[in-house]
């Protein structure tokens, strides 16, 4: 990632670390240290709100990484942004009109200060995949909501109370229709 980003200098990438599954404070040194020998002077310094950057400001700075780290840690690295300045709600649903209303509410009160991802993911429960033993989680998941998640993307704008970052499951769906919107 750190050679696309030297040949993509305008490129910036949103880094969101989390589920750390048995890690130690040394393995989180360890991932810390690696992630700042990756991209170096290209991390964004934590400033307790986005609202002072753009793109062009970004860009202007040579700053090409935000990188959330969604686990409290003892270090003194400053470019570590906490869970709290890119909150990312998930509806743990496999209602997509719940899904998307949510996503809409979440969108209409979140502040305006910080990102703010919208999990645009439908997630199935055990009575959910008992039932469909013979289908996949891709055809349940994604495929059935393709159409829905495709027209309620369309809907969007950035902004105030609008999307900063969207991210769903199999976005490969459609000729990659899901990345083309973006």
């Amino acid at each position: 990632m750190s050679s696309y980003l030297s040949e993509h200098p305008n490129e910036v990438v949103i880094l969101d670390c989390q589920h750390f599954y048995a890690f130690t404070d040394d393995t989180h040194a360890t991932l810390i240290g690696m992630l700042k020998n990756a991209f170096n002077t290209t991390l964004l310094p934590y400033a307790g709100s986005l609202s002072s950057w753009s793109l062009s400001s970004l860009n202007d700075n040579n700053y090409q990484v935000i990188l959330i780290y969604r686990e409290s840690v003892q270090t003194s690295e400053t470019f570590l942004w906490p869970s709290s300045s890119y909150p990312t709600p998930w509806y743990n649903t496999m209602n997509s009109t719940y899904l998307l209303s949510s996503l809409d509410t979440g969108l209409s009160t979140r502040s305006n200060s910080n990102g703010y991802i919208s999990q645009c993911v439908l997630t199935p429960g055990v009575n959910d995949i008992l039932t469909n033993l013979l289908s996949t989680l891709k055809q349940k998941c994604a495929v059935d909501f393709e159409s829905s998640r495709t027209a309620w993307i369309l809907e969007q704008e950035p902004g105030a109370n609008g999307v900063n970052v969207i991210i769903g499951d199999f976005v490969d769906l459609s000729d990659d229709v899901f990345i083309m919107l973006m």
